[in-house]
């Protein structure tokens, strides 16, 4: 029986963000002076800005040759390791998010713990290609390698889920996908790169297929679904763009130009409306109907529009807002479904687009493209009508145009003089933005939520603690104020003034790293498209749990982006307290400014 909600637009909820990946990485803390000599801004003087990533030479395809074989063999080495790793995933992080999406009856799943590895079949690497790219910076163009790798995992896993005292195993599991791997920011000196990335420009495919006892259940359509819905969004979190993997190998990178080059323009979509869809619907009370609603998702980001009642022709007049990382590489993705409220929303048609396509459209005008069914086909689904509107970035070096719409760069760098806690306790900042577009609703977004290092790197050790004497007869040389120096060497102004009594230089070194505080480093950031940037505001609120208690905030800092008015490129590197705390921020905050003339190409 078909129901009919209204539901806002509502994104995709966030998913946990560890994976069992082929690559994973920590970046350590960047200096915020040698981030700023690297990219003062994300912007120059006032001009159309060029392709964020621009092909430059195209080198020959390796195809499924040597390097692949060889990475290949070396990934088969590895497996082990991997699927271990995949196991405490599995258990600590996909299955809360599987039991959550579950309908009630079955969310008592789990897996089995002693029955849930990869098996021995790998990843494959079907073909590589390689070329050259030029990445935009203020301060110039860094010049980037690029890999593009087809993979393929066609399992043998053992995979067992346990339910109402039953086993239920896995019969088949199928991903397949396109991993970009950059070497960013190429150099004549060693180590020849300044950082390395991981992403993918879309979600992958992905099937699978049960046995046993509840074999004939969790096949239905509906319940298999969410179930790839779960795993899908676990690797969306992680590294489909926006989100990448990276680090940097130099100590002067900017790890946000590593892991999260500006987007290249915004994207306007407009699904007007379908018509001839299939009838999900039958009752003796009226004609065979549905209840559809529309998803956009392009990368990581989904949007769902609002559900129309009892019609096979819905006028949908939906708009999203999307911003575009990947122009040459990211397609996007259409799907219909019948609203049900007793069972899950049936599947009524689905189109991919590149967005390459999109963006020839050009303005004022609409296209009308066949829906195909779960395997491809078409003639039998209907049909939806779409228009696009392509907006690029400008880049503004001097403010002037900060009464314009644009995007809002937010960067949570890392938090320091955390509280020493000895209950597991971990933190997250979770980022705010006002004035968002119309027709982009992901204004609130999470960093990881991780545990502190639990380190002090200068505690007893007689060299570090020579390197802050060291640091301390710089800073007094040069008058830098008492709470400037606390900011620099990361410690209380408090424990500042209780050092300084009675002790000379070495005394004081030695008693500052023992009052050092714990660190969390989360590198991530975000991107918000804005109708105004002047009246935008950010908020950073610090949050943190415990092993055993709720969550908590523990401040919010807030800030105008007109202030980047003022600041050089519209760039901002800060380090700010959080109220009521001693825990210090460090945020980088930039702007850019899109086109307002449509780009017709």
């Amino acid at each position: 029986m078909g129901a009919c909600t209204s539901s806002a637009n509502q994104p995709a909820l966030p998913a946990a963000r560890t994976l069992p990946t082929l690559l994973t990485c920590r970046t350590p803390l960047q200096p915020e002076s040698s981030a700023k000599n690297l990219d003062k801004s994300l912007s120059v003087h006032l001009q159309p800005a060029p392709p964020n990533l621009r092909p430059q030479q195209v080198l020959p395809a390796e195809g499924t040759g040597p390097l692949s074989e060889r990475l290949n063999a070396i990934l088969e080495l590895l497996w082990p390791k991997l699927s271990a790793y995949a196991t405490e995933s599995i258990m600590t992080e996909l299955q809360p998010q599987l039991q959550q999406a579950m309908p009630r009856a079955l969310q008592g799943i789990c897996f089995d713990e002693e029955k849930c590895h990869l098996g021995h079949k790998p990843v494959q690497f079907r073909r590589i290609d390689m070329h050259k790219e030029t990445q935009a910076t203020a301060t110039g163009h860094l010049e980037n390698l690029v890999f593009t790798i087809d993979f393929e995992w066609n399992a043998d896993c053992e995979i067992f889920l346990k339910f109402a005292g039953t086993g239920i195993g896995l019969r088949g599991v199928s991903i397949k996908g396109t991993l970009m791997q950059e070497l960013v920011g190429l150099m004549d000196r060693p180590p020849f790169v300044q950082g390395v990335r991981s992403f993918l420009a879309n979600p992958p495919e992905i099937d699978l297929e049960f046995q046993g006892a509840a074999e004939s259940l969790l096949n239905l359509g509906s319940i298999r679904q969410q179930i790839i819905n779960v795993i899908r969004d676990q690797i969306n979190s992680t590294l489909v763009v926006p989100n990448r993997m990276g680090v940097s190998l130099v100590p002067d990178a900017d790890i946000f130009v590593i892991k999260s080059p500006p987007a290249q323009g915004i994207l306007e979509v407009t699904v007007w409306s379908a018509k001839q869809l299939p009838a999900m619907d039958f009752n003796w009370f009226s004609k065979p109907s549905s209840d559809p609603y529309v998803t956009v998702g392009c990368g990581a980001h989904s949007f769902r529009s609002q559900t129309k009642c009892k019609t096979l022709s819905p006028q949908f007049e939906y708009t999203v807002t999307l911003p575009i990382w990947e122009e040459a590489n990211q397609c996007l993705r259409f799907e219909l479904f019948d609203e049900d409220t007793f069972s899950g929303d049936d599947f009524l048609g689905r189109l991919d687009l590149p967005v390459k396509e999109l963006i020839s459209w050009g303005s004022h005008q609409v296209f009308t493209h066949e829906l195909l069914d779960e395997k491809g086909n078409g003639g039998s689904n209907g049909e939806v009508c779409l228009s696009a509107v392509w907006r690029p970035l400008l880049l503004d070096a001097t403010g002037q145009h900060s009464d314009e719409s644009g995007l809002v760069f937010a960067g949570v760098y890392s938090a320091w003089n955390l509280p020493h806690s000895e209950d597991a306790t971990k933190y997250w900042v979770n980022v705010c933005c006002s004035g968002l577009m119309h027709g982009f609703d992901v204004g609130v977004t999470d960093t990881p939520t991780l545990e502190p290092d639990g380190s002090n790197p200068l505690h007893d050790n007689s060299e570090d603690v020579a390197v802050l004497k060291e640091k301390l007869e710089v800073l007094r040389k040069h008058n830098v104020s008492k709470e400037d120096i606390a900011k620099i060497l990361e410690v209380d102004v408090e424990k500042l003034d209780s050092a300084e009594l009675g002790r000379s230089d070495t005394g004081l070194a030695t008693g500052l790293a023992g009052s050092q505080r714990q660190k969390v480093n989360w590198d991530n950031g975000f991107e918000f498209p804005v109708e105004q940037v002047n009246k935008t505001t950010l908020s950073f609120d610090l949050k943190c749990q415990g092993s055993s208690g709720t969550p908590r905030s523990l401040g919010v800092y807030t800030c105008s982006v007109a202030e980047l008015a003022s600041c050089e490129n519209c760039t901002s590197w800060r380090t700010v307290r959080v109220p009521g705390t001693p825990i210090l921020l460090k945020l980088k905050i930039a702007a850019r400014y899109l086109d307002q003339l449509v780009m017709q190409l």
